[in-house]
C-alpha cells in the first residue's frame, strides 16, 4: 500500500471515471503503447481501494480484477515503470491467477498515472505471453504515453466541472427567474383583489395567476358558509385529470369527513402522494389527482374558506417544491387579506 493511500483514493474519485464507458481519448494511448512497444496487451487501470479497473484496454476483454492480483498495485508504489521481465519466474508473481491463467503473463511493465497533485492513481502498462525485453527507450515512450494519458483525465475532469458549473449557473437563473415571476403573481393577486370585483370573480382570476407559477393543474377553492360546503374550482390547465365538472363532483360528493377535517386547518397541509392516504377521496384519486396542497385563508363575512392546488399524475412536478409552497402561503396570505376587507 502506498504510505499516501487515503489521499490517493480522494484524489481519484476526483476524476470520476471509474466504472465510465469506454472513451477514444484513452483507447487511442493504449493502440499507441501496444503498437509503439511492440506488445499484445496494452491497458490504462485505475487502482481503487480493492480492484483494479480498466477504463482502456487492448488485447484483454476482463475489465477488472482484485488488487491483491494487480501488477499494477506494485507500479503505484514509485514514479520510475515497474518491469517483470520474467513473471513465472518471479516468487512475487509466479502464483499469480494472470501469470498462470489467462493472459498468462510472462512480462509486465507499466507507468504510473500520476495526477497534479502528485498521486499515482492508477497506470499504463503491457504485457506479453512471451519473453519480451524492454530497452530504455520503450520505457521513456510508457512514460510519455503515461502522461498522455493523465493529462486525457485531467481535461475529462475540467470537461466535467465545467459542465456542472453551468448547470449549477442554469439552475440558479432558473430560480432566479422562477423567484421573480412569482413575485409579479404576488403582485398581481394583490392588483386583482383591490379592483373591487366580486368575491368569485376576483378569486378566479386570481388563482388562474396562482396555478400557472405554482405548476398546479388545478387551482379550487372551498367555502364554508354555515353548516354548507362549496367548491369553487377556479381554473384547470390543460393537463388536468378531468373536466372541471368532474373535479367538481369528486369534492362536493365525495367522501365528507376528509373535507371537514380541512376546515379548522389552521396550517398548510402538503401531500405529495395523494391515493395512499388513509383519508382520500377516491372519487379525487379516480380523477388522477396525485399531489394535494392546502392554504387556509380564513375566515371573512361570515365564510370559512380554503384555497386547493392539485396536481395530476401526468404533471412534470413530482413533489411540492419550496418555492410552491412559498408562493401558494404568501399569495394565500394576500386573498386571506383582501377577503377581510371586503364589505
Amino acid at each position: 500500500m502506498p504510505s499516501d493511500e487515503a489521499a490517493r483514493l480522494l484524489d481519484l474519485a476526483r476524476y470520476q471515471v471509474l466504472d465510465t464507458a469506454r472513451e477514444e481519448p484513452f483507447d487511442r494511448v493504449t493502440r499507441l503503447a501496444a503498437r509503439l512497444l511492440s506488445t499484445p496487451v496494452a491497458v490504462i487501470n485505475l487502482i481503487d481501494q480493492y480492484r483494479q479497473w480498466s477504463k482502456a484496454m487492448v488485447g484483454l476483454s476482463a475489465a477488472e480484477a482484485p488488487r491483491q492480483e494487480s501488477f499494477c498495485a506494485w507500479t503505484i508504489g514509485g514514479d520510475v515503470p515497474f518491469v517483470i521481465e520474467n513473471a513465472p519466474a518471479d516468487p512475487r508473481f509466479r502464483n499469480n491467477p494472470m501469470v498462470t491463467g489467462d493472459p498468462h503473463i510472462h512480462m509486465y511493465a507499466g507507468a504510473p498515472l500520476v495526477t497534479p497533485a502528485g498521486h499515482r492513481i492508477g497506470t499504463l502498462c503491457v504485457t506479453d505471453s512471451r519473453p519480451h525485453t524492454l530497452s530504455p527507450e520503450d520505457l521513456a515512450c510508457l512514460q510519455d504515453l503515461a502522461a498522455i494519458a493523465m493529462q486525457e483525465l485531467e481535461l475529462r475532469r475540467e470537461r466535467l466541472e465545467a459542465a456542472r458549473c453551468a448547470d449549477a449557473q442554469r439552475r440558479l437563473a432558473e430560480e432566479y427567474r422562477r423567484t421573480l415571476d412569482q413575485a409579479r403573481v404576488v403582485e398581481g393577486v394583490t392588483s386583482l383583489m383591490t379592483l373591487g370585483l366580486p368575491v368569485d370573480d376576483a378569486l378566479e382570476n386570481a388563482a388562474g395567476l396562482i396555478r400557472e407559477a405554482a405548476a398546479a393543474d388545478v387551482m379550487a377553492v372551498l367555502t364554508w358558509a354555515g353548516g354548507d360546503l362549496r367548491a369553487q374550482v377556479l381554473g384547470a390547465a390543460r393537463a388536468a385529470p378531468a373536466d372541471l365538472d368532474g373535479l367538481r363532483a369528486a369534492l362536493l360528493f365525495g367522501t365528507a369527513a376528509p373535507l371537514e377535517a380541512l376546515r379548522d386547518r389552521q396550517e398548510p397541509l402538503y401531500i405529495e402522494d395523494y391515493a395512499s392516504r388513509p383519508d382520500v377521496i377516491v372519487r379525487l384519486a379516480r380523477a388522477g389527482v396525485t399531489q394535494v396542497a392546502a392554504v387556509p385563508l380564513g375566515t371573512a363575512g361570515g365564510a370559512q374558506r380554503l384555497l386547493l392546488a392539485l396536481r395530476a399524475a401526468v404533471n412534470d412536478v413530482d413533489r411540492w417544491r419550496l418555492q410552491d409552497r412559498a408562493l401558494l402561503e404568501v399569495t394565500g396570505r394576500t386573498l386571506a387579506h383582501a377577503l377581510r376587507q371586503q364589505p
